[in-house]
């Protein structure tokens, strides 16, 4: 690699990595909290000019688990109902889906995982046999959804929904390693937007961001989790009578929400955060003309299914997941029983 490559990624990506390592043979040592605050940028996303990039920290971490059972949380477009995923929740949700035997999985991001992850080369000496991606995602799936309702978004229509049918989901023996796009962009409680008549209040929906994700940690406890905020960018769900709309707030505060937050002290996971598509999908959205962004490209969204993507954004979702996830696993050392 060209030497002047490696002093400038991490200032370009505003990234910062401890830089403490396990002690060799100290496994004890994972008793206490282990915190990495870092945006990875897939490496299908870095600009490829030597003279942009800067240095990466890529000291290895040892872990001492298999990292090929890995649960995929996220919504609607990480299950690709309009390109041949599931639509619903045809499974027993503590269980998930997974194994092609199970209708539909093959077609979502978890099943589409599996096979790009089965096939890379580059991935055969991780340790242990067969990789299991078990889809944890569904339509409408978000945060508001994974964690009992807050007393404090109780603000009638623009509350988020809370059916519960996604409350349990993966609970039965939860991998080691989770991956979630962490969402809740359906709680119009705090206003953000033009499907909300509620007072913009960032703050407050920062917090129950936080107060959220930390909740559904703990109700999951992976020994590591590889955490974005939702993955594509798509306009605001508007009701058929309303004028559609090109300009919200909420997926910034999102964003701003994660870059900010801490795990608790009580988890005890390790995580890294990864960044978005949210400016690729901008461009790829019927909305990239009136943002006057420039070029435009083809569209990656569904014609009939408000906010799903077809299977061109399908594909844009996958790749991103699986540099993520590639990025991560070839840059540490892992042990299996």
């Amino acid at each position: 690699m060209n030497p002047r490559v490696l002093p400038a990624l991490s200032l370009l990506l505003g990234c910062t990595r401890s830089t403490e390592l396990l002690p060799p043979g100290d496994d004890a040592s994972l008793d206490r909290p282990l915190i990495v605050d870092r945006f990875i940028i897939p490496d299908s996303f870095v600009p490829q000019d030597s003279e942009t990039l800067v240095d990466v920290d890529l000291t290895r971490r040892r872990y001492p688990f298999c990292p090929r059972t890995i649960d995929v949380y996220g919504g609607t477009n990480f299950v690709f109902p309009t390109c041949g995923g599931p639509e619903g929740v045809p499974y027993d949700s503590g269980a998930g889906l997974a194994g092609s035997e199970s209708r539909g999985y093959d077609q979502t991001l978890a099943g589409r995982l599996s096979v790009r992850l089965e096939e890379d080369a580059d991935l055969a000496s991780i340790p242990g046999s067969t990789w299991t991606i078990r889809s944890c995602a569904g339509i409408g799936e978000s945060l508001s959804q994974l964690v009992p309702p807050l007393e404090d978004d109780a603000c009638g229509r623009n509350s988020p929904p809370t059916d519960d049918q996604y409350l349990n989901i993966c609970t039965e023996n939860p991998a080691p390693v989770l991956l979630i796009a962490a969402s809740m962009l359906d709680d119009r409680c705090h206003g953000g937007g033009p499907d909300s008549d509620q007072v913009d209040d960032p703050i407050t929906y920062k917090a129950h961001y936080q107060q959220r994700l930390n909740t559904f940690l703990a109700s999951r406890r992976p020994r590591f989790a590889l955490i974005g905020p939702r993955t594509e960018w798509t306009d605001p769900s508007m009701s058929s009578f309303a004028m559609p709309s090109c300009w919200w707030a909420r997926p910034s505060w999102e964003k701003e929400a994660l870059e900010s937050w801490k795990p608790d002290d009580s988890l005890r996971i390790e995580t890294e955060l990864v960044d978005d598509l949210n400016d690729q999908f901008k461009r790829h959205h019927r909305c990239c003309r009136e943002m006057n962004l420039k070029p435009c490209g083809p569209n990656w969204f569904d014609r009939w299914m408000a906010g799903a993507v077809n299977c061109d954004g399908a594909q844009q979702i996958v790749e991103f997941w699986h540099n993520a996830l590639k990025r991560w696993l070839l840059s540490n050392d892992f042990e299996c029983p």
